[in-house]
């Protein structure tokens, strides 16, 4: 991913040199300032002996719909070293999904990543911020770790293998950050000429590249099986129907599919690069009636369609405002008397 161009300033690379040296502080919360553009610390907290609790204090210092950074100190080894926890929730706003996403390179790279930060954990919820989380993210580094060195070169010569054999030609699109597949760009405008129905697109986490397969007829109730209960999908669809008064219509869904147990990266990595998919599809000239978010399968449904692009109007009841009290009928007239009666 293209990275934002915010820096580390030397206050902040200063702060954390502090935070590195002090015995007492294990935690530091930064955010990103949207308006400045710039990193800023804004908490730092105890240091832990267990990093069962220092993951349990750094969980306390997230909220609920704003991303944040939090390095969390680890004294369980013979060397202290830092945990880079990277916390990008789904419900918040897209500017500061891509921004975070987008910089998380850059701070650590300021910060002085060799060494210092060890590891990573990417997260959407709050919830996964915890020590189990984190060790289920390092299983896999741990068993290349304990390769031998010939056992590794042979791993990484199959892994570059099987890259190149998935290497595909990609199209360059102005003002977008993202790699769009060829055969992409082809797909999308057979949907805009009417070809195909439904075309599923698909990130590729490691390339940063947008792959698709294409339906030229399906049925809005048959797309769930197509999608995985593991993996995020974009889904765009050429909805025809009947709205709800019985008129036949057309509409263009665009479905962010994300479900909950997906991993952490993965969500983070959709969930930034949304609005760029968008983007591609306002440069191809394919308008989009209705965005949809589902987290499961049974949502991404006809009914649930319909349900999205006319909301149901509830209607609200009126009283008649109730007379005071002895007021009966209607209100007695005076008349009016001149000042020569």
């Amino acid at each position: 991913m293209h990275r934002s161009g915010i820096t580390v300033s030397r206050e902040l690379a200063s702060a954390f040199n502090e935070a590195s040296s002090s015995p007492s502080t294990g935690l530091m919360k930064i955010k990103i300032d949207v308006d400045a553009e710039a990193f800023v610390a804004e908490q730092t907290g105890q240091s832990f002996d267990q990093l069962g609790a220092a993951f349990d204090a750094a969980r306390a210092l997230l909220e609920d719909n704003v991303p944040a950074y939090v390095l969390i100190k680890d004294n369980t080894g013979d060397k202290m070293k830092w945990i880079f926890v990277a916390y990008v929730p789904p419900s918040a706003i897209v500017k500061q999904k891509m921004l975070y996403a987008s910089s998380r390179s850059s701070l650590k790279d300021g910060l002085g990543s060799g060494g210092v930060i060890a590891t990573e954990l990417f997260i959407s919820e709050k919830g996964e911020c915890n020590v189990e989380e984190y060790e289920r993210s390092r299983a896999v580094v741990d068993r290349d770790e304990l390769l031998t060195q010939n056992e590794f070169i042979k791993k990484q010569a199959h892994h570059d293998s099987v890259a190149s054999a998935k290497s595909v030609k990609v199209a360059a699109i102005a003002d977008i950050p993202i790699k769009v597949a060829e055969t992409a760009t082809a797909d999308l405008n057979k949907f805009a000429s009417g070809d195909v129905a439904c075309v599923f697109l698909t990130l590729d986490v490691e390339t940063e590249v947008l792959n698709s397969e294409t339906d030229a007829k399906i049925e809005a109730d048959d797309i769930d099986q197509k999608l995985s209960p593991n993996e995020p999908n974009f889904i765009l669809y050429r909805f025809v129907h009947k709205n709800r008064e019985g008129q036949d219509a057309t509409k263009t869904l665009f479905v962010y599919y994300c479900p909950d147990n997906s991993k952490p990266r993965h969500k983070m990595f959709y969930s930034s690069t949304k609005s760029m998919v968008l983007k591609v599809l306002e440069k191809l000239n394919i308008d989009v009636h209705c965005k949809i978010e589902a987290s499961e399968t049974n949502e991404v449904k006809a009914d649930n369609f319909i349900y999205e692009l006319y909301p149901a109007v509830v209607e609200k009841n009126t009283f008649a405002k109730p007379k005071r009290p002895g007021q009966r009928g209607n209100k007695r007239r005076f008349k009016k008397f001149s000042a020569d009666n």
